[in-house]
């Protein structure tokens, strides 16, 4: 996962690895930050769990390729595992 992540990454987004963002049991927990015009837009990181897989990692790449939060709507592959996040 991390290397398809790193691979759509490219110029547009930054892929940073951490041992555990504080909802361990979700495991793997991405969190998908706007682009500055996504943030312009009101969006907020969005933080998806159980992303251990080749079909979410390709919907994430996707997304983010669309734009990711603000910018595109997200596949429902992150949808179904997106989740709040209280800090």
């Amino acid at each position: 996962m991390l290397t398809t992540l790193n691979a759509v990454a490219g110029e547009s987004a930054t892929v940073r690895v951490a041992d555990c963002l504080g909802p361990c049991e979700r495991a793997d927990v991405v969190v998908v930050g706007p682009s500055p015009e996504g943030r312009q837009r009101g969006a907020r990181p969005v933080w998806v769990a159980r992303v251990g897989t080749a079909r979410v990692a390709d919907a994430l790449a996707q997304w983010t390729r669309a734009g990711g939060p603000g910018i595109a709507e997200a596949p429902p592959a992150v949808l179904a595992r997106a989740f709040r996040h209280g800090r």
